[in-house]
């Protein structure tokens, strides 16, 4: 993942931010299982431990906290903000939206363990992963990052 994400933070245009701490983390995952979302995973809680949030061309995975980037006129929400939003859908019960990409949503299901990308408008599933850096590795290769062979 190391890797990853340093392929990811030397592409002009993509923020790596720095790493979540563990207070962050706990406070996080406080917030999601009190409103019947899963916890955070712990390949996910790997990726935010170096990188609390990602974002480039329209790829945003989430982290802890809340980031401004008052140069771009934008805010990039955190984890626990983002799935507040979608509470009310039963949908969610045991799943945590980690971040998002054009149209789609990407999900944990702790049901099934796996990491999904969904369409954001009828929640259908268009692909799933068995890990995050699977998923990271298909994600960063959409967004012309990494070359995967």
């Amino acid at each position: 993942m190391n890797e990853l994400l340093q392929q990811a933070s030397n592409t002009p245009g993509c923020i790596v931010f720095s790493g979540a701490t563990e207070e962050d983390l706990q406070k996080t995952n406080q917030l999601l299982c009190q409103n019947s979302f899963a916890s955070l995973p712990e390949e996910y809680v790997s990726f935010l431990c170096l990188s609390d949030g990602l974002s480039y061309d329209g790829l945003e995975l989430f982290g802890t906290k809340q980031h401004s980037r008052p140069q771009k006129n934008y805010i990039f929400d955190n984890i626990a903000s983002i799935n507040q939003s979608f509470i009310e859908f039963d949908f969610f019960v045991n799943k945590i939206i980690i971040g998002r990409m054009s149209e789609y949503l990407i999900v944990y299901n702790k049901t099934d363990k796996k990491y999904t990308i969904i369409d954001r408008v009828n929640l259908w599933t268009q692909t799933e992963f068995s890990t995050f850096v699977e998923l990271l590795e298909n994600l960063l290769y959409l967004c012309n990052i990494k070359n995967i062979i």
